[in-house]
């Protein structure tokens, strides 16, 4: 009668080890591209709200709104002016995402 083997077969751990690099190679291109994607929803977040504020304020002290940039922590924001009919501006935050892409969030400010 033949003896029950106590250990792992070699077969069995590179089974395994084969498993969980599959694993392993679909999950952690998932996780990175899920790190950038909140990355860049925070900077959409953080552009829009400064464009809104600057623009609740411009309204409210009634002055004409001029571009500026806003430095902040490696980021920035740049606010452009683009003119329009009449009194119409179109007023546009500027901004790099992750992957280095221009991105811009614009707004009509009559």
């Amino acid at each position: 009668m033949l003896q029950r083997s106590k250990g792992f077969l070699l077969a069995e751990l590179i089974i395994t080890l084969a498993g969980w690099l599959m694993i392993a190679g679909i999950m952690i291109p998932l996780v990175i591209r899920i790190i950038t994607s909140s990355i860049d929803t925070k900077m959409e977040f953080e552009a829009s709200q400064y464009l809104y504020e600057y623009l609740i304020r411009a309204n409210q002290e009634g002055f004409n709104p001029s571009p500026f940039f806003v430095p902040e922590r490696h980021k920035v924001f740049d606010l452009t002016i683009r003119g329009g009919l009449k009194d119409v501006l179109e007023i546009c935050v500027v901004y790099e995402d992750p992957y280095k892409k221009r991105r811009e969030i614009c707004e009509i400010y009559e």
